[in-house]
């Protein structure tokens, strides 16, 4: 526990550092000869793979990308919330019971969502990715790599495309919560530097 507090930790402090430091992230300060020094404008560091359009079609995918990801991980958010109240609340045992017979009935009702909305925001993800690609930062790259392996780390362990022997590895990769966490960071970081 506290060795992975201890990594934790020293990756926070990696990322944030990443996300703050302009010369590791924004390729604009080595340009001399910017003239009004606008550098961190969209306009110069975004550009689209399909199309040169506005950027509607990105912030859309985007935004529908998020809405998907919120809606797809909301029943594994209240399973692991009514976990933690169970274990770190003194309930009596009937409200434990009862909190665990919801959870049962909620995963059995709502897991499909997680199953297989995940898969459309990958896609919509995907979308998003080559509507718009920035220069200004890699770091929702990073995050974007994040985000495929958990999903696709799910994929292959529900619906059993790998050998037996990778189970368990794709299930620890995929339950991490160190994983989430660090996709959702890069995600966030590199978006506001973007912005």
């Amino acid at each position: 526990m506290k060795l992975c507090l201890k990594i934790m930790t020293v990756t926070i402090v990696l990322v944030c550092f990443l996300g703050v430091c302009p010369w590791l992230v924004t390729p604009g300060f080595a340009d001399e000869d910017c003239g009004d020094r606008r550098y961190l404008e969209k306009e110069k560091h975004h550009y689209s793979s399909v199309s040169d359009s506005d950027n509607e079609g990105d912030e859309t995918t985007g935004q529908i990308a998020l809405l998907l990801l919120v809606i797809a991980n909301f029943p594994v958010f209240i399973s692991i919330v009514i976990k933690w109240v169970n274990r770190f609340f003194s309930l009596g045992l009937d409200w434990k019971s009862l909190l665990i017979n919801f959870n049962r009935v909620q995963k059995n009702y709502l897991m499909w969502l997680h199953y297989y909305i995940n898969i459309l925001m990958i896609c919509f993800v995907f979308i998003h990715w080559l509507f718009s690609q920035c220069t200004a930062s890699v770091l929702p790259e990073f995050g974007l790599f994040c985000v495929f392996l958990l999903v696709l780390s799910g994929f292959f362990t529900k619906f059993k495309l790998f050998p037996i022997s990778f189970k368990s590895s794709l299930i620890k990769i995929h339950m991490h919560p160190l994983m989430f966490f660090l996709s959702m960071l890069f995600l966030t970081i590199g978006h506001f530097n973007i912005d």
